[in-house]
């Protein structure tokens, strides 16, 4: 993470991470016809074009991160809790990307290939304990129980695509930071 940005990733995830995914919103420039910026659509050409234009924000790993990690819990909430996603989506920060208008979704660690950002288990882990801890204190499940969910989540098959070192690392890395999480919020009673 850029140091002259913000000290922390915490700092950087709740002040700048939002402006951030905003300026990105606005450079996805594939859907000309939504009006509404809640109704835009976003397409897999959105990817590539970001990419070739070599934008600023493709030198922050952490933020390319943090967009494909929300989009993967985007994608598990549309997939295993369907009737909360409209709501989810409008809680949290993800993004899905289709192949036209197809309903076909690009996959979130298949975005990280797209952008050409190498694998950095570090921050790559402290990103997803990241998104996992600010959703489990803020309420961000819409009502799922989390336990449930994440148990979901870590075993998706398409999360754990052993094609990519995103996949390969993603359950050991998850479970890991699902257990640190849950160890600050529920510290054991030390009697």
């Amino acid at each position: 993470m850029d140091k002259t940005e913000f000290d922390t990733l915490y700092e950087y995830y709740k002040i700048q991470y939002p402006k951030d995914l905003e300026i990105f919103r606005d450079t996805c420039s594939t859907d000309k016809y939504s009006t509404n910026p809640k109704d835009k659509l976003f397409f897999v050409d959105d990817l590539y074009n970001f990419r070739k234009s070599k934008h600023y924000l493709l030198k922050k790993k952490h933020f390319v991160y943090l967009l494909a990690i929300h989009t993967a819990f985007l994608m598990a909430i549309h997939k295993y809790f369907n009737d909360k996603y409209e709501e989810f989506k409008t809680m949290n920060k993800g993004i899905v990307f289709e192949y036209g208008l197809t309903d076909t979704f690009v996959y979130p660690w298949k975005i990280l290939r797209i952008l050409h950002i190498p694998f950095d288990k570090k921050l790559f882990s402290d990103c997803l304990g990241r998104v996992m801890s600010d959703m489990m204190i803020d309420s961000h499940f819409c009502g799922i129980i989390p336990r449930d969910f994440m148990d979901k989540f870590i075993d998706d098959p398409d999360l754990n695509d052993p094609k990519t070192p995103y996949g390969r690392e993603f359950k050991e890395i998850a479970k890991e930071e699902y257990f640190q999480v849950i160890k600050s919020i529920c510290p054991k009673n030390k009697s």
